[in-house]
């Protein structure tokens, strides 16, 4: 298959992910930017039919997938990203404007992809992470750094409810909080904990459209069908 190529929503999504992965982990480690290349060279063989022997064989094909507005800066990230695909390391300043360039590359194809999908599913963050009953205000502080969230949903009392990086450094750097209630008490028994605003909520069936109405830019708690959590949407996966 060659050419402009229109994907099923399901393969779209499928593909979003994929580039939404490798862009994160050359992003955190300059030097692994050659996940993009597996990646490139993945849906390369998906736009072509074939297997071909390194990443450049590909670029009639890739480049044909993207916007018209975009192929001339695709032409030259990809350039780029194809010179280095072979090098054996790439290391310090090259290495992290090597990544930037490989990010961009693939946002662009990303542009593409995104509107291909229909459903909320296929552009939600998969794998809830929870704030638990028994976790202390250091172990929620932890979580929100080590995994860069802004917010974090917690279930108190039967109702979803959202914690945000402003709750935390509010009550982490608190006078009055002693190193027990920091380190050991649970988060959701501290005295000081703010009235958290509740979750919105929307479909994994729902179209698309239908977050841009409901979002009031904070994350919404995907659920299936049966109302259980299956995913988180924020602003940030909609641009």
């Amino acid at each position: 298959m060659t050419g402009t190529a229109l994907l099923p929503p399901e393969e779209a999504a499928y593909y979003l992910k994929l580039f939404r992965q490798a862009r994160y982990k050359t992003l955190e480690d300059a030097e692994d930017f050659k996940s993009v290349c597996y990646a490139l060279e993945e849906f390369g063989r998906r736009l072509t039919g074939a297997h071909q022997n390194g990443l450049g064989r590909y670029s009639v094909a890739l480049k044909s997938f993207v916007g018209r507005h975009n192929k001339v800066e695709f032409d030259a990230l990809f350039s780029v990203v194809k010179a280095a695909r072979n090098d054996v390391s790439h290391q310090g300043v090259f290495a992290r404007n090597l990544a930037s360039k490989a990010a961009k590359l693939v946002t662009i194809i990303e542009e593409e992809l995104y509107t291909m999908t229909t459903l909320v599913r296929h552009v939600m963050v998969e794998g809830v992470v929870f704030v638990q009953p028994f976790h202390t205000l250091s172990k929620v502080r932890e979580i929100m750094l080590e995994n860069s969230f802004s917010h974090l949903p917690v279930k108190i009392d039967n109702e979803f409810l959202l914690i945000s990086d402003h709750h935390i450094v509010k009550l982490w750097s608190a006078s009055n909080l002693t190193s027990n209630q920091k380190y050991v008490e649970p988060l959701i028994a501290l005295a000081q904990l703010p009235d958290l605003p509740s979750v919105g909520k929307i479909r994994e069936s729902d179209p698309v459209p239908t977050a841009y109405q409901t979002m009031q830019g904070l994350p919404l708690l995907v659920l299936d069908n049966n109302d259980n959590p299956v995913g988180i949407l924020t602003p940030f996966d909609l641009l």
